[in-house]
């Protein structure tokens, strides 16, 4: 998670409304934007950003590129993700909402022969607080810290950033996986990289009871080392009727979105069943992560006894 300002960013669909604004804001964060696509509009700038016609023309220009953020509309997002593929961009954020679903099982399945991350659709992005603005974070409710957020649910990751925030509690990193009916990258595969950041000392899993899923809980390793606290929004909103669309059944079956049936029980039954401590709102979230953060503060400060029986403190 090092050297943000010098990984190379590329954002299709630069030309779309959503992605003008956010390319300002991630500029004047200081996420290194090189390049924008947007089809018929070559030879433009956006925000300084130059726009080509095409992927492989950007790329010809900027060459490697770490990443790229797409924006384009539903219908085209298909195309996009195997454009970005086919120019070997290792890792996608879909910040597009409402993805055909066999357009998504054709782009999973892509992503999969290639080794391609995918993070969304329906992604907010990445953001590291004060290093890089991946996508649509509004960034004034992150401060630099030491807990990391993953989080699935539209609005929850900032909500509870801001409130953390108020708190005095910073954050390492915090990712949005997306809230679409079926998403690329889960909460397992972003813990398994988070057990080994160094700056990240507690995780937080945010999840929309409407969402469907109990996923995290269940893949938590058993003997992950770094505390580990859940937020579940929307317990006491009315349950919904499963949708009954033949292609999102299938979609939920061919992905790594989570079970169809699940509601806000299942989830904190999964959780009791991990041992993982459940907050039920933001604040008292921020509260249970100030008491783990201190506790962890005073244990390396205890006193031990040197050979010669000075006392010392830990670093």
């Amino acid at each position: 998670m090092n050297n943000w300002q010098s990984r190379k960013i590329l954002v299709q669909g630069i030309t779309e409304p959503l992605a003008i604004h956010a390319v300002a804001k991630m500029k004047d964060y200081g996420t290194n934007i090189v390049a924008g696509v947007g089809i018929g509009r070559g030879g433009e700038e956006i925000a300084g950003v130059p726009v080509f016609d095409l992927v492989e023309e950007a790329i010809a220009k900027v060459e490697v590129v770490y990443m790229s953020i797409i924006f384009v509309p539903p219908n085209q997002i298909l195309d996009a993700v195997l454009e970005a593929m086919a120019a070997n961009i290792p890792r996608l954020i879909l910040v597009t909402n409402h993805i055909p679903p066999l357009d998504m099982m054709r782009l999973f399945r892509k992503a999969k022969a290639n080794k391609t991350v995918v993070l969304g659709g329906g992604s907010a992005g990445i953001i590291v607080p004060e290093r890089v603005l991946l996508g649509i974070c509004e960034a004034r409710c992150y401060t630099p810290g030491n807990v990391a957020l993953i989080g699935r649910g539209t609005g929850l990751l900032d909500e509870v950033a801001w409130e953390l925030t108020q708190g005095g509690i910073g954050q390492s990193i915090a990712i949005d996986l997306g809230n679409g009916e079926a998403i690329g990258s889960g909460f397992s595969d972003w813990l398994t990289l988070l057990a080994k950041d160094r700056k990240t000392k507690a995780i937080a899993l945010l999840e929309s009871a409407m969402m469907g899923n109990e996923e995290a809980a269940d893949l938590i390793p058993p003997h992950f080392k770094k505390p580990i606290f859940v937020y579940v929004s929307g317990r006491f909103v009315p349950i919904q009727p499963f949708s009954q669309d033949t292609t999102k059944l299938i979609l939920s079956q061919c992905s790594t979105s989570f079970a169809h049936g699940s509601t806000a029980e299942a989830k904190l039954a999964a959780c009791d069943r991990a041992g993982i401590p459940v907050a039920n709102s933001p604040s008292h979230l921020a509260k249970l992560l100030q008491e783990t953060l201190k506790s962890e503060v005073k244990r390396k400060q205890k006193p031990v006894l040197t050979s010669n029986h000075e006392s010392t403190t830990l670093s």
